[in-house]
């Protein structure tokens, strides 16, 4: 989810399918705290296949989950103000442009291009757009934790997915069964992946506590169990 341009660059398939979430599985503008905020001026253009699930991976970390529900190939690349080094990944944005920019362009929620004219909003180049940010309401409704390949007792790397929040994670901290009392703030990855270095073997169940910029915490109580494997993933009953 990385872009050298200064507009918010987006595969057009994410683009006319984007209109269509607002409705159904990505997010919800009801439920959003941000929705009253002023849309920003961009710019989009696509790339990739037009049926295509865009980058495996990216970025962000998510590998081949950019095809699978609930995000369906419903992802951008962002520039740098999106991205924010990581802290961007797995945002919701709601993203309107104008028949002005373009005859493909409805100027509101649909679910596709208009008929017969999906190939002209691919052959549209750069046009430009309006986004804001809007609050996720992933249909899965908790939050997973998919542990990296990497990882082993010393060690642990954690792929977080479907906050469903408007606001950045600030933080998470693992607490494990060795020393219960104790929180061990871990790092970001540079992506949706945060990680944690041991000087000691860590010993399972892990809690893992999450910190949303806006203040809101909450806890994964044990969602790590005591015979957790490197590449599974695990499945909270917790989301903000």
């Amino acid at each position: 989810m990385a872009s050298l341009k200064m507009f918010l660059q987006t595969y057009w398939y994410f683009f006319t399918i984007l209109f269509y979430v607002r409705y159904s599985s990505c997010f919800n503008p009801k439920l959003s705290d941000a929705s009253s905020l002023a849309a920003v001026s961009a710019g989009a253009t696509w790339y990739g296949g037009p049926n295509a699930d865009g980058s495996d991976g990216g970025a962000c970390g998510y590998e081949k989950d950019v095809g699978r529900p609930p995000f369906a190939s419903m992802i951008s690349a962002g520039g740098p103000s999106l991205f924010k080094n990581g802290n961007g990944c797995g945002n919701c944005y709601e993203v309107k442009c104008t028949a002005a920019a373009h005859p493909s362009c409805s100027g509101k929620p649909v679910p596709m291009a208009r008929p017969g004219q999906e190939q002209q909003l691919r052959n549209a180049g750069h046009v430009p757009v309006q986004y804001h940010r809007v609050k996720c309401n992933y249909p899965v409704a908790k939050i997973v934790f998919k542990v990296d390949f990497g990882s082993n007792p010393q060690y642990f790397s954690t792929l977080v997915e479907y906050e469903n929040t408007d606001s950045d994670i600030f933080s998470i901290d693992l607490q494990d069964i060795s020393v219960s009392s104790n929180w061990h703030p871990m790092q970001r990855s540079m992506s949706a992946k945060w990680k944690l270095n041991s000087p000691t073997a860590l010993k399972g169940p892990f809690s893992l506590r999450l910190k949303a910029a806006n203040g809101k915490t909450i806890v994964a109580q044990n969602v790590i169990p005591a015979g957790w494997r490197p590449g599974v993933t695990y499945r909270s009953n917790v989301n903000f």
